[in-house]
C-alpha cells in the first residue's frame, strides 16, 4: 500500500468514527446519548497495517471528548515506543489537504462540481447571511483554501 493510500484509510477511519455517532431511531428511556464505535479498537485495527507507524485520535460530541485511544510506535520499524494514551498531535494545516482530496473525490464522483456555488450547496449559508459572500464562493475556492478571495491573475488563467 503506498503513501496516500495509508493516509486516505487513516482520513476514512477519522471519518468513520465521526460519521459513527448516530442517535437510535427510536430513543429508549434513558438513551439519551448518541452511540459511537470504539476509538481504541479502530485505531489498533488501522495502526496493525504495516503501513501505519502510528495512530492518535478522538471522538468528540458536542465539543466534549467522549473516547480516545492510540495505537502502533512512535518511529518506524517498531521504534521509539509505544504512543502514549495521553499524547497528542496537532493537525496544522494538513486539514487543507485532507478537504482538498475529499473535495477531488465528490468532484470524481460528479457530487460536486468544481465552480458550485455555497450558496448553491448550502442555501441556509445565505439565507441566514452566515458566509459573506457566499454567492461567489466555490468548490473552487475551497479547494484552494482561498474562501472566495481570488489570486492574482485568476482570470488570466481561466482565460
Amino acid at each position: 500500500m503506498n503513501r496516500a493510500k495509508a493516509v486516505g484509510l487513516a482520513g476514512l477511519a477519522c471519518v468513520m468514527l465521526t460519521m459513527g455517532v448516530t442517535g437510535p431511531a427510536t430513543a429508549a428511556p434513558g438513551a439519551d446519548r448518541p452511540r459511537f464505535g470504539d476509538v481504541q479498537e479502530a485505531l489498533t485495527e488501522l495502526a496493525a497495517s504495516s503501513e501505519v507507524v502510528g495512530a492518535i485520535g478522538a471522538l468528540y460530541v458536542d465539543g466534549r471528548r467522549v473516547d480516545k485511544g492510540t495505537a502502533g510506535s512512535r518511529l518506524l520499524n517498531g521504534e521509539g515506543g509505544k504512543i502514549p494514551a495521553d499524547a497528542g498531535y496537532r493537525v496544522g494545516s494538513q486539514t487543507k489537504q485532507m478537504v482538498a482530496i475529499v473535495l477531488l473525490q465528490l468532484i470524481g464522483e460528479n457530487k460536486l462540481g468544481i465552480d458550485d456555488k455555497l450558496s448553491d450547496l448550502l442555501p441556509e449559508v445565505a439565507e441566514q447571511d452566515l458566509v459573506e459572500r457566499a454567492d461567489d464562493i466555490t468548490v473552487r475556492h475551497r479547494g484552494l483554501a482561498q474562501g472566495g478571495q481570488a489570486l492574482a491573475g485568476e482570470a488570466e488563467y481561466r482565460r
